[in-house]
């Protein structure tokens, strides 16, 4: 059962039409409804603190709030179940199989053998072989009680023939979608691999993805869907990233083409164009992003939940196209008309993708030069105990603090610094070119000796597949070349940034 601050964020996630067909519904009740003014309380409260829980008591009395809660939380999620009954499929085929349960208990058995047929042929159209299985073997159920009056053997033989089917159907699905949630499970904890060695430890995993694929007789919307994203995560993850956009240009067309397949569940379809948009400005193709963050823009609102995921997942893409194309002078505008960030909205974000977000509005402060305020955002995901960010996020926001505490000249605290983010990654095994490369260049730029050797190596990083996501993040290629020198110019950004009286190549 929901605890009132969980029935609080249940609360701050409802449309307007959630709201309205709840408040409908309860309508129905007489007496007093101690709930009602608990929803009321939390519906109205902008933030959930203990004076909201010392309102709540007050006005409902410390004995009725026990019950209260639990009943809010009952008919809260019986509203939201029944709202949504007729706009997913599972829901709808789940609905037609109790129905036909229910009259066949009551001797309509034409009646009942109609809503198995109907939820049969649903069932096929959108690839649900669970749903399809549970229909078919209701079917034969029924036509067992009646001892098999309109069948022959031949009949029965080739029911229980498609169950075998959908099941052996369904559990190639699974197969192929757990392979592909573990490749999600690496890219998520460790980002893009970064040697020859990590790229070794995914053979098993395109093995096992092949093999499914053919021994996969039944295809459909759903199996497409799942291998295209498997082949684009994996192109990305191995450093392949024309190969990836190739992939996420297949997987557009296909949901172009199935609308209905994913209009009212588009979680996957959110993953597909934050990952196109990943990739376009990982191979800075500015140009085409604009098209992809419209649709994220024009998705349908399902909840407030996936209206701020977008709307963060917007943001931070277009504050990155500024800072990668190094508009400096448009940067404090863009900071400066962001929506006000409170409890409840953070609450809403998953915590890999705050951290994603603070990284870029860290990485915004540090090229405006507000030190200070890129600090707070780095400590602050550097010393949460909130949740665990993915390992090439962790060691990028570590070179990035490494970069701020260099500009404030904090020569003692930095050499501390470098210390210590050297032995973790060398205790972890994951000492890698570009955290080598930076440390280089500071310690010898500290200790007054010439960085110009560094020039080629920073252009192998660019070229690179392993580091050109860590390299391209950092905007590594700006910042040495506005504080110390000029690299090759088929390197520089499409808008080279140069500042009269920047540091020399000597330091």
């Amino acid at each position: 059962m929901l605890s009132i601050p969980e029935l609080f964020s249940l609360t701050k996630s409802l449309t307007k039409s959630e709201k309205r067909y709840f408040r409908m519904c309860q309508n129905f009740q007489e007496g007093d409804k101690g709930y009602m003014k608990m929803y009321c309380i939390l519906e109205t409260a902008d933030m959930y603190t203990d004076a909201l829980l010392a309102q709540i008591v007050a006005e409902l009395g410390e004995s009725t709030v026990e019950p209260a809660r639990k009943h809010l939380a009952r008919v809260l999620s019986k509203s939201l179940s029944q709202f949504e009954g007729e706009k997913l499929i599972d829901n709808q085929l789940w609905n037609l199989y109790q129905n036909s349960n229910t009259l066949y208990r009551k001797g309509l058995y034409p009646a009942a053998m109609r809503l198995i047929l109907k939820g049969e042929k649903l069932a096929m159209e959108h690839g649900k072989h669970i749903f399809y299985n549970m229909l078919n073997r209701k079917k034969i159920e029924y036509m067992m009680h009646q001892q098999f009056i309109d069948w022959d053997e031949s009949e029965l033989v080739l029911m229980q023939e498609k169950s075998r089917d959908a099941i052996s159907n369904e559990n190639a699905v699974q197969q192929h979608a757990s392979l592909y949630e573990i490749l999600l499970c690496r890219y998520w904890k460790n980002g893009t691999i970064r040697s020859v060695r990590e790229q070794t430890l995914l053979n098993d995993l395109i093995l096992e993805e092949h093999l499914t694929i053919t021994n996969n007789k039944n295809t459909s919307f759903e199996s497409n869907i799942t291998h295209l994203h498997f082949q684009s995560v994996f192109f990305l993850v191995t450093g392949d990233v024309e190969g990836s956009l190739q992939i996420f240009y297949e997987l557009d067309h296909l949901y172009q083409a199935n609308p209905k397949a994913w209009a009212n569940a588009p979680q996957y379809y959110v993953q597909f164009l934050n990952g196109i948009l990943q990739t376009l400005r990982r191979v800075e193709k500015f140009d085409e992003m604009p098209f992809f963050l419209e649709r994220l823009r024009s998705l349908n609102s399902v909840s407030e939940y996936q209206d701020i995921r977008v709307r963060y997942h917007v943001l931070e893409h277009e504050l990155h196209i500024l800072i990668a194309k190094q508009q400096i002078s448009a940067i404090p505008g863009f900071l400066n008309s962001l929506p006000a960030e409170n409890e409840k909205t953070l609450a809403l974000i998953p915590y890999q993708e705050k951290a994603q977000w603070w990284f870029t509005l860290a990485r915004a402060h540090f090229d405006t030069g507000h030190y200070d305020k890129a600090l707070f955002y780095i400590n602050t995901i550097l010393n949460s105990s909130h949740g665990q960010i993915s390992r090439l996020l962790y060691v990028t926001y570590r070179i990035l603090k490494l970069m701020v505490h260099y500009h404030l000249g904090d020569h003692d605290y930095l050499d501390y610094e470098m210390r210590s983010i050297e032995r973790k990654l060398k205790k972890g095994n994951q000492w890698y070119r570009t955290e080598k490369c930076v440390i280089s260049l500071l310690r010898k730029n500290l200790n007054l000796k010439s960085v110009s050797g560094l020039i080629q190596e920073l252009i192998d990083l660019k070229n690179d597949p392993y580091e050109q996501h860590i390299i391209t993040e950092l905007a590594l290629i700006p910042w040495f070349n506005k504080w110390f020198g000029h690299i090759a110019p088929e390197l520089k950004t499409s808008r080279p940034f140069s500042v009269p009286g920047s540091l020399s190549a000597n330091g």
